[in-house]
């Protein structure tokens, strides 16, 4: 499955953001996936310091996300803006990918029974974990850019 491509010159600011919101969703899922975007600005070119909410829907999830518009970017034609998703999306493919990609080195890889898609709090330890064999059990947490694993506290502590 492919990203559709950027859409064109004559696109509106909020359809690029639209569109690049997708793309970091995907990335913070780390795993491609069927993506829709929606942002709720009634104007299709808003100016600095406007605030837009955006729902990007990946396989059914609706990740929402709040953009600021900065104003005029660093090159002719581009616009800064700061997005920050309000929730975290995980799904099994990335998760597991990211771990065997980072921790496995021919290890036995395990991991608990994560879900498809999920929407989880962003930055914060989920229910989630995987262990290569032997003795090395790591808990998912989802940030803006991907999944990532962090050591789990020793049984007892």
């Amino acid at each position: 499955m492919k990203l559709s491509p950027s859409p064109g010159e004559d696109a509106t600011l909020i359809e690029n953001l639209e569109h690049e919101l997708r793309v970091k969703t995907i990335k913070m899922a780390y795993a491609m996936g069927e993506t829709s975007a929606e942002c709720d600005s009634g104007d299709p070119e808003p100016g600095p310091g406007a605030t837009v909410k955006c729902t990007v829907t990946y396989m059914g999830a609706k990740v929402p996300w709040n953009v600021t518009i900065k104003g005029a970017g660093f090159l002719p034609g581009l616009v800064g803006y700061d997005a920050v998703p309000a929730m975290g999306v995980i799904t099994r493919e990335g998760a597991i990918r990211f771990y065997w990609g980072n921790n496995a080195f021919g290890r036995q890889v395990r991991c608990s029974d994560i879900p498809a898609v999920e929407l989880v709090p962003l930055n914060q330890p989920t229910r989630y974990q995987c262990e290569t064999r032997p003795n090395s059990k790591d808990s998912l947490e989802v940030t803006d850019s991907g999944p990532r694993f962090y050591p789990s506290p020793a049984d007892g502590d």
